[in-house]
């Protein structure tokens, strides 16, 4: 005889580590092996990375570079992420290899978005 499958027990969810703002700027994003540029919209930012839509397959745990210009700064940033989730065409990244600048500046931005909470 075939029994049901017994429902796993929820997991509480786990805390996120970096505060994240809600933002919409255009960004481009560029996938190993793949020709061009896909244009996407972000959906919000944190420290350590930030959400998106865009019309491409990625899936997690692929490295990927994303172009683009924040709110309330000069700065065009090209920097490597991981995709750590996809759900259809939207996707959680985290950044990686960010350089100083770059890290202090999408700080500053984040502070600027908390005051407008």
């Amino acid at each position: 005889m075939i029994s049901a499958p017994q429902p796993q027990p929820q997991r509480p969810p786990v805390p996120r580590q970096c505060q994240r703002y809600t933002v919409d700027f255009s960004l481009k994003v560029f996938s190993p092996g793949t020709a061009g540029a896909t244009t996407g919209r972000s959906g919000d930012i944190s420290v350590s990375g930030l959400s998106f839509y865009a019309p491409i397959a990625l899936r997690a745990g692929q490295s990927i570079q994303l172009h683009f210009s924040l709110p309330h700064s000069q700065l065009v940033f090209g920097v490597w992420a991981i995709v750590q989730n996809a759900n259809g065409f939207r996707y959680g990244v985290e950044f990686t290899r960010l350089n100083e600048r770059e890290r202090e500046e999408i700080e500053r931005v984040c502070r600027i978005l908390e005051l407008k909470r």
